[in-house]
């Protein structure tokens, strides 16, 4: 499992007896406004809306990463093993990830254009 985020965790502290910390995953929530809309906005408005998008999302993060830590305290509570991966073990499931998942993604889900945009996105292996 990628890690108990939201209220996934207290659902695997019940089910399971080890939890494998492999970092993999994500959840996009991104902010649509028509572009009519936003070139209608004074620069300030969109100064405005852009202050609080950001903050948005770093409120967000900081959220998913106090639950993660909750979460990952339950489950050592409930006597789960956390594993944590080393660098070459991380390094291995990302590359398989992007090669295997990201290639049927690709066919399967989205299009070749979004998958190359999260492909140029995407952090080098460590």
């Amino acid at each position: 499992a990628m890690g108990p985020t939201y209220a996934e965790s207290p659902l695997f502290k019940d089910v399971a007896k080890y939890l494998y910390r492999y970092n993999y995953g994500f959840a996009a929530g991104p902010w649509i406004v028509n572009l009519d809309l936003w070139n209608s906005l004074s620069a300030e408005d969109q100064d405005i809306l852009q202050t609080a998008m950001t903050k948005a999302l770093s409120d967000a993060w900081d959220r998913g990463e106090e639950l993660d830590r909750v979460g990952i305290d339950e489950m050592k509570a409930a006597g789960v093993e956390i594993v944590e991966l080393t660098t070459e073990q991380m390094s291995a499931n990302v590359e398989a990830c992007r090669d295997k998942v990201w290639a049927w993604v690709e066919t399967e889900m989205f299009s070749k254009e979004f998958m190359d945009m999260v492909r140029g996105l995407a952090q080098p292996l460590p």
